[in-house]
């Protein structure tokens, strides 16, 4: 009965809508040479679902610790898939690249790993003893001027040079320019608290 109930937890509708947005993925960086305007429907598409994936597990009281893993980490592929294919067409762009996608792995593993440690609710709930930039940035689920910055950088930043490298047309939407600045800013904040967060994961060691 547990190895059944296991099984169900995979077969979740948000869940499978995670492996709907990983083959996505996939077939994204499969195209991206031979189908651009394709790679760019199909990252979309991926972006699509993923608003969707926590409202129907909510919808459907479908919600467990492997959803929240899951969503995370198809997020995760989702943005190093945009890094990827940025990089494959403009190398210029490939150290910078690699920076973000070891820093948002890394960050993966240490907040999911610090939350064990800790036995703590969820990494979003900070101590009091976070530095003043951390806490205002996660004060009220990043609903405030630095924690949208973040957020926006963290996902935008990628996708908007992906789409620029696939898509040409994309200089020509007005006001591009400032929100790829934007983004690109909101990237560098994010990386600010990625890195405190894998130091935090670091400092444990000294603890044990």
């Amino acid at each position: 009965m547990e190895c059944k109930s296991q099984l169900s937890v995979y077969l979740y509708v948000p869940n499978i809508i995670g492996y709907f947005r990983i083959a996505a993925n996939a077939i994204a960086c499969l195209l991206v040479f031979n189908r651009p305007l394709y790679t760019v429907y199909l990252m979309a598409f991926s972006a699509i679902l993923d608003f969707f994936d926590g409202y129907i597990a909510r919808l459907l009281n479908q919600t467990s610790k492997f959803g929240v893993i899951l969503d995370v980490f198809c997020d995760n592929l989702w943005r190093t898939t945009c890094w990827v294919i940025a990089s494959s067409t403009h190398q210029l762009i490939l150290p910078f690249a690699v920076l973000c996608i070891a820093t948002e792995w890394s960050t993966f593993l240490s907040t999911q790993f610090v939350q064990q440690m800790k036995q703590s609710e969820h990494w979003k709930v900070r101590p009091k003893t976070d530095p003043v930039f951390i806490s205002y940035a996660f004060r009220n689920n990043f609903k405030n001027p630095i924690g949208f910055t973040c957020i926006f950088g963290l996902f935008f930043c990628p996708s908007l040079i992906c789409l620029r490298e696939l898509a040409p047309v994309a200089w020509e939407i007005p006001g591009y320019d400032f929100f790829l600045a934007f983004a690109c800013f909101g990237r560098f904040l994010s990386l600010l608290i990625e890195w405190y967060f894998i130091f935090e994961y670091i400092s444990q060691f000294d603890k044990q």
